[in-house]
């Protein structure tokens, strides 16, 4: 599959949620970017407050001195993505011990895939119905009055 920038993505292999009382969540990589190979697994937690004060405080030190205001959607949610990754990794392979030099579309699918697992978890393992819930879906009729 060819993605943008001329990145080949060769094959992805995200497992679900690694049950159990550990909360983690793991993200199997298997993948080509820029034509280097990247085989491994992340083992990342579920936050928890302390680990969200982290992650706000990482994405500061990211930011650096430049405004919010300033940085466009894509720019905020890579800094996300990288604070959350660097705060909740509990294991991850040798190669993304320093996660901000990994290619930027490596990073978007780690991060992505993990936050579509951790809203599965929290739909209580369903998918969230995303049409209009209020009629499509709904598991008691909306009546008016």
């Amino acid at each position: 599959m060819q993605l943008k920038g001329g990145i080949m993505k060769d094959e992805v292999v995200f497992n679900s949620i690694n049950a159990g009382n550990s909360k983690t969540f793991d993200v199997e990589v298997k993948e080509v970017y820029d034509g280097k190979h990247y085989k491994g697994k992340f083992e990342i937690k579920y936050s928890n407050v302390k680990d969200t004060i982290n992650i706000k405080l990482e994405e500061a030190k990211l930011k650096g001195d430049v405004s919010e205001g300033s940085l466009d959607n894509f720019a905020r949610f890579l800094i996300e993505g990288l604070a959350t990754l660097k705060v909740l990794s509990v294991n991850k392979p040798d190669w993304a011990a320093n996660i901000d030099t990994l290619p930027t579309q490596l990073v978007v699918d780690v991060y992505t895939n993990y936050v579509e697992q951790v809203q599965f978890f929290r739909n209580g393992g369903h998918q969230k119905d995303t049409t209009n819930s209020s009629v499509a879906g709904s598991e008691t009729p909306v009546t008016n009055g």
